[in-house]
């Protein structure tokens, strides 16, 4: 049977509580996302996110144990992600929208989970930022 979307929401019991929604990426893949607002977005510490291309819905996986306010930083804390930074600096940074995928209890359970949500939506190769799929220490 196919998986029709990725999804980490069974991680942590965190996330039990929280409606989801699903979006689609340029590979085709869906993923399904916390149905939270900006700020919600912004002060979440130990999850898992994406930024999606509003233009052309290609995709940056990443995660943190910090808030996403802290490691996003306005697109300034991409600096050593080579794609994802030409992305940011050729569309702008309010060409990205970021959503949570899951929230987390570790770093050991982000690692493996974004590992699992890269290769889902087609690794490093056209449709996303990801410049490989070796893990980012963040």
């Amino acid at each position: 049977m196919m998986i029709k979307y990725f999804d980490a929401t069974g991680i942590s019991k965190r996330n039990s509580n929280i409606s989801t929604t699903e979006v689609e990426v340029a590979s085709g893949a869906k993923i399904r996302i916390l149905d939270l607002n900006l700020d919600e977005v912004l002060w979440a510490e130990c999850v898992l996110y994406v930024h999606i291309n509003r233009v052309n819905q290609k995709c940056y996986i990443g995660a943190t144990i910090n808030s996403a306010s802290y490691r996003f930083e306005n697109g300034r804390g991409y600096k050593g992600q080579k794609a994802f930074s030409a992305a940011i600096r050729y569309h702008g940074w309010d060409a990205f929208t970021p959503h949570i995928i899951a929230f987390a209890d570790s770093k050991e359970q982000l690692d493996e989970i974004e590992v699992e949500a890269i290769n889902f939506v087609g690794g490093h190769h056209h449709q996303t930022h990801n410049p490989h799929q070796a893990l980012v220490k963040h």
